[in-house]
């Protein structure tokens, strides 16, 4: 009973960081560079990275894209059943737990140097995100373990 649980929770966890992160694509191919980011980078010293906003824009699409497309392949190969060692939803919840720490950063910048206290709210949000990300592996990593770690006779 225990394995059909935890498998069921590998699926749940694959399929709401896929949603979250598909949803949050779509938005972002669909409105592209919202005027508001832009004018947030020039206030920043973010400015002087080569690309400016338009390729931290993007480059944020690309890492939300990857998520995205890990949990589906995940679910795809069907990685929530009893024997996978869920490869794609763990590489997933890891670039999600860097993508979070990367808007949590960005926010935090954008709060310290544009004088916006919703930036440090946002900033907390990113960060609790991150915690729910690493949560999430480290019950999928219970579940389907890379290594086994028990010791046999």
């Amino acid at each position: 009973m225990g394995k059909v649980i935890g498998g069921a929770m590998v699926f749940l966890i694959a399929l709401a960081h896929g949603m979250v992160f598909a949803l949050a694509c779509v938005d972002k191919i669909l409105t592209g560079l919202p005027p508001w980011f832009a004018e947030a980078i020039d206030r920043t010293f973010l400015v002087n990275l080569p690309g400016g906003a338009l390729l931290q824009f993007y480059g944020i699409l690309v890492l939300e894209a990857s998520i995205a497309l890990g949990c589906t392949i995940s679910i795809l190969r069907m990685e929530f059943l009893f024997k996978s060692q869920c490869l794609f939803l763990k590489i997933s919840l890891l670039l999600s737990m860097f993508t979070f720490v990367v808007l949590g950063t960005g926010q935090r910048i954008f709060a310290q140097w544009g004088g916006d206290a919703a930036g440090f709210q946002g900033a907390s949000n990113s960060f609790t995100c991150f915690g729910v990300s690493l949560l999430c592996l480290l019950m999928v990593q219970k579940y389907r373990p890379i290594i086994d770690t028990k010791i046999t006779n």
